[in-house]
This record gives structure tokens, C-alpha cells and sequence, in this order.
């Protein structure tokens, strides 16, 4: 018997062949052959529930002290019929919408006898350094407020906040939101750009130019521009485009200079376009030089926009490796007897636990999981793998997913999901032409 990281295993060895001896272990600290056991759960696991009880816990609403701000007449009466569902506990009023990798929550709200609905964009609190910082100057969900009147003034299109709310614990600001209203009659930028022929693409890249460069010619710059943040009302053949995520956006008292306007073309480019020059990238440049009367198709101002879109790409791929941290919208992170585990949501926990109540892990190979085949292998880090491969896939970096990351006592082991349709390179390399062998060598 050896000692394994969950408790004691057999090896798989021949200890007469193969003798255990420290010489024998890999640069992870794994035994050759050595496997990894499981105990069954103890615990129960109650599925997630969007209802109103989970949405108070998480956002803070059930707590007292929350003071609000209103934009107009149309704030109060969300505010009063919110307090209603609160006070009530009205499960039905409330759905999770979207959660993203920070402290983000956006609720879904439909007041009862309203056709109307509502995006609750709550925030949990913020680390101490931010909550002391926002004693002196808005958060999120103030500056969100703050810019979605102001760009109403400028009269740029932008998604309404008719109020916003916040909640102090002690001196500092605790738990915030941002209500707005529920367009469902518009559609994603993204979604829309998918589904569109040729020819409305140009149009949509052509309508997105002419908004840019209107929010540049008003002192207006959107720092977080991406196909999320934009939506789009169809109208016949042409296209109306609504900003939305208004937190990161900046104003200035005239038209942007242009450096920054350089800087947000990149970002543009980054967002959209992963810093790849391509046709709809092509259409946007065009049109938004005949709206700025600034020539960006070609010369310095292009290559300066190229740049800064690789630069901004890098920035956001190094980034992304947070996204391994914690549990978000793309992994689940728990502990088991002082081993952490992050696993892909196409598996899920329940799966994975369900899985490792029955069956163990080899310190290397394959298993298949749900109908998923995985490839395991020994890392130093496997936290660190999966943070390289969301940093990879950032920068288009061909590369297998990373959907398990066990990490216990300084050793890791990571799964990488397989391809069904993959041919092991032993195979491919018997059926392919000597120019396909030439590449795999290089």
C-alpha cells in the first residue's frame, strides 16, 4: 500500500520490476501509476435556485438601511413595487439572469400584475480598498446612474436607469444595485451580427461606426466597448444601436483627442475582432473616417489602431487567467478533505461528484465523465494550467480545454477535454502527405 493524496492507494506497479523509490517520481511529485480515491460525499448538495430567496441572500436586499436614488417619477414606482416583492418574498418576481466572473449579480424582475420587467444589476461588496475609495468618489452602480442621464442629455442612444440603490454597513458602502429596464425587443450585437447576411452586416458595422463616432464627436468614451455592451433594434434594413453597460464610460468636456480615439478603436478591434484585420473590421474603419473626417484606412493612424489592439488583446488574455480563481458563469470551484477542485460547467460538480464517488482517478490516461472523455496528467500547478488555457484561448491559441483542475498539497492534476472525432497523431501521420509531416515536425 502507498500513501496517496486522498488517502491510501495501490499501486499499479510491479514493486519487483518497479521498485518505488523517491528517483521515480515525476516533476510533479506523483509516483508513476499512483491513483487518486475519492471517499463518497457525505454532504447533500441542494441544486441551485433562482428564487426570491436565493436572489435576497446574495444581493443584500432582505437587509435593512437600502437608500435609493431616482431619476424620475418611473424610479419610485419600480422602487415601491421592488420593496412589495421584497417585503412579500415573491419568488416569482425574481430570476437570475446573468452572473459574471466578479461580484455581479443581474436579476431578472417582473413585478406581478406589470407587464413590464426590470434588470436588478446588483453588486456584493467590494473589496476593502474599493469600499474606502468609494467614500470619495461614485461606485459602480452611481457611475452607472450618473452616465446613463448624462448620455440621455447628450442625447446618445443608451440603455435608462431609472434608479439606483445602496446600502452602507457601518461607514462603508456594503451591497449596491442599478435597475433598468428589460428591452427584450432588442437583440445582442453579437447575436445579431451571427445571424445577419452579408449585406446587413455591412450595414450593422456601418451603423456601429456612426455611433462611435458620434460619442467621440460629444467628448464620450466608452472604455469597455464590446459586442455585449451593444444593442440593436431592427427597423426595415437599417439598424438603431443602444449602448448598455454604462459603468466604464467617461466624459469630456470636448470631442475626444486622438490618441484616445485611437485607444477606443483598438479596444474595438480587441473586443470585437480579437485584433485580427477582417472585412467587417474593414467596413467599420471606413465609415467611421467619413464620419470623423480622420483618415484611420490607412498610414499612421491604422498601424497605430493595429497596435493598440494586439497591445489591449495581450492586456485582456493575461486577464482572463482570473477566471481559473473562482466559481463563475464557466467554472465551479469547491474543497474536498483539502483538495481544490475547479471543474468546467459543461461537467459540473454534481457530475464530477457523482463520478468520484465510484470511480478514481488515474494519475494519468483517460476517463470518460458524463460522456465526456478527458485526458489526465500530472502539474505542478493544475490552477496554472487551466489559467494558461484561458489565457491561450484569449489570444485564439489553438489548445484543448482545460475542464478539471485538481490541486492538493503543492501537486495538481489536470484533465483536458478530447475531441471524439481527434486521431491520435500516430494514426494521422501514416495517411498524411509529406507536406503534413513536414508541418508537424516544425
Amino acid at each position: 500500500m502507498t500513501c496517496g493524496i486522498w488517502g491510501p492507494t495501490r499501486s499499479i506497479w510491479n514493486r519487483r520490476s518497479m521498485p518505488q523509490t523517491p528517483s521515480s517520481k515525476n516533476a510533479s511529485g506523483y509516483e508513476p501509476g499512483q491513483t487518486f480515491i475519492f471517499p463518497k460525499w457525505s454532504k447533500t448538495i441542494t441544486p441551485f435556485s433562482r428564487k426570491c430567496w436565493t436572489m435576497l441572500s446574495e444581493s443584500g436586499l432582505d437587509k435593512p438601511g437600502w437608500k435609493y436614488i431616482f431619476a424620475d417619477e418611473s424610479g419610485r414606482q419600480v422602487v415601491a413595487r421592488l420593496e412589495s416583492s421584497v417585503r412579500g418574498k415573491v419568488g416569482e418576481s425574481f430570476e437570475l439572469f446573468k452572473t459574471t466572473t466578479g461580484r455581479r449579480r443581474i436579476y431578472l424582475f417582473s413585478p406581478a400584475g406589470s407587464a413590464e420587467k426590470y434588470l436588478l444589476k446588483a453588486y456584493l461588496p467590494a473589496r476593502f480598498s474599493k469600499r474606502l475609495k468609494y467614500l470619495v468618489r461614485n461606485s459602480r452602480c452611481r457611475q452607472e446612474f450618473v452616465a446613463a442621464k448624462k448620455m440621455a442629455e447628450l442625447k446618445i442612444p443608451a440603455v435608462r436607469a431609472p434608479a439606483c440603490g445602496y446600502r452602507m454597513s457601518g461607514l462603508l458602502p456594503a451591497e449596491e444595485l442599478v435597475i433598468e429596464p428589460y428591452l427584450s425587443e432588442l437583440k445582442n450585437f453579437s447575436q445579431l451580427w451571427q445571424e445577419a447576411g452579408a449585406e446587413q452586416r455591412k450595414k450593422l458595422f456601418i451603423s456601429l461606426a456612426g455611433l462611435v463616432s458620434l460619442m467621440h464627436r460629444k467628448g464620450v468614451l466608452q472604455r469597455d466597448f464590446k459586442p455585449d455592451s451593444i444593442l440593436v433594434r431592427q427597423v426595415n434594413d437599417s439598424f438603431e444601436l443602444v449602448v448598455a453597460d454604462l459603468e466604464r464610460i467617461k466624459f469630456y468636456r470636448r470631442p475626444l483627442a486622438r490618441n484616445h480615439r485611437i485607444a477606443n478603436l483598438g479596444k474595438i478591434m480587441q473586443a470585437f475582432f480579437r485584433a485580427e484585420e477582417c472585412e467587417e473590421w474593414e467596413w467599420l474603419l471606413e465609415a467611421y473616417s467619413l464620419e470623423s473626417g480622420m483618415n484611420f484606412r490607412e498610414g499612421v493612424l491604422r498601424r497605430a489602431v493595429l497596435a493598440s489592439g494586439v497591445r489591449q488583446s495581450k492586456k485582456q488574455a493575461e486577464q482572463r487567467r482570473s477566471w481559473a480563481a473562482e466559481t463563475n458563469e464557466l467554472i465551479e470551484k469547491f474543497e474536498h478533505n483539502g483538495a481544490e477542485i475547479r471543474v468546467s460547467r459543461e461537467i459540473g460538480r454534481e457530475l464530477l461528484e457523482k463520478f468520484l464517488a465510484q470511480n478514481l482517478l488515474p494519475a494519468s490516461g483517460t476517463v470518460e465523465i458524463s460522456g465526456k472523455k478527458l485526458e489526465l496528467f500530472a502539474a505542478a500547478s493544475a490552477r496554472a494550467v487551466m489559467e494558461d488555457y484561458f489565457y491561450l484561448r484569449e489570444l485564439r491559441i489553438p489548445v484543448r480545454p482545460v475542464v478539471l483542475a485538481i490541486d492538493r498539497a503543492g501537486k495538481g492534476l489536470a484533465g483536458v477535454l478530447v475531441d471524439p472525432s481527434e486521431k491520435p497523431l500516430i494514426d494521422f501521420q501514416k495517411t498524411a502527405s509529406a507536406q503534413d509531416r513536414a508541418q508537424i515536425a516544425a
